[in-house]
């Protein structure tokens, strides 16, 4: 049973796959480069310059994979309901994977969709809890960044690079991720150079200009509940909370 819904989750870990394959490339090939500049004050500035533009299908391929994800849930359910509820024809038009911005909204999805639905499979949908929040908290998320996918050209992207902790910076400064040139991203720059970090006390850090520091994509400020979070990371966690949602359905129904 749910053969579709494996298949969907199968096609959707190849567009990962190749995501993943995409980004570690270009991390090797274009590796962004450090830099170090001394103020009159003796305060330097540590920035970062990319050395290339990241690759424009990117968001393309991020929607991709996340649009298989959601429709692997999507044949999931339907298949659940029409195998075990029995809806009428006007009911299989609108079963869909349930998800709610509240616990409250959620559950009213879950039955109203099939009014017939036995217990047993009522009681699987609501323990995907796909609400903020919730259990399923991530299968919220995923839906969200599908209907994003849906309405706009691209899923919005912020490049940035991973900086290496640096001897004299605050945690908060060490931690900093350098925001560049996709999408409005806020930057402030000397040239085609974005400051990152002004360091006036602690160690001498001129000994980072011009090394090189690991390009890295993450979500842009737009999406909800991933905004600046690391894109691999998270499509990775989409990925595993789609799979043992599938698992879980198979287990329970086959």
């Amino acid at each position: 049973m749910f053969y579709r819904a494996h298949i969907k989750f199968k096609r959707a870990c190849k567009h990962i796959l190749d995501i993943e394959r995409t980004l570690e490339a270009f991390a090797r090939d274009h590796p962004d480069r450090i830099w170090v500049h001394k103020e009159h004050n003796g305060a330097r500035l540590i920035g970062v310059e990319h050395s290339a533009a990241l690759p424009s299908d990117i968001p393309l391929m991020i929607g991709d994979a996340v649009h298989n994800l959601r429709t692997a849930l999507d044949h999931l359910v339907f298949e659940l309901m029409c195998t075990f509820a029995s809806p009428t024809s006007k009911e299989r038009k609108h079963i869909k994977f349930p998800t709610g911005s509240s616990k409250a909204s959620f559950d009213s999805h879950v039955r109203g969709m099939v009014r017939a639905a036995p217990q047993e499979v009522l009681d699987a949908m609501v323990s995907f809890e796909a609400f903020p929040n919730g259990q399923g908290d991530f299968l919220y998320r995923l839906a969200e960044l599908d209907n994003t996918d849906k309405h706009t050209l691209l899923i919005a992207v912020i490049r940035a690079a991973e900086m290496p902790t640096i001897d004299g910076v605050d945690s908060l400064a060490a931690a900093f991720i350098a925001l560049a040139g996709i999408r409005g991203a806020p930057t402030t720059s000397i040239g085609s150079r974005a400051p990152v970090i002004r360091v006036t006390t602690g160690d001498d850090v001129s000994g980072y200009d011009d090394t090189n520091a690991t390009p890295t994509v993450l979500f842009g400020d737009s999406i909800e509940g991933l905004a600046r979070e690391p894109v691999i990371p998270s499509i990775n966690q989409l990925r595993e909370s789609v799979k043992e949602a599938i698992n879980r359905v198979t287990r329970s129904f086959s």
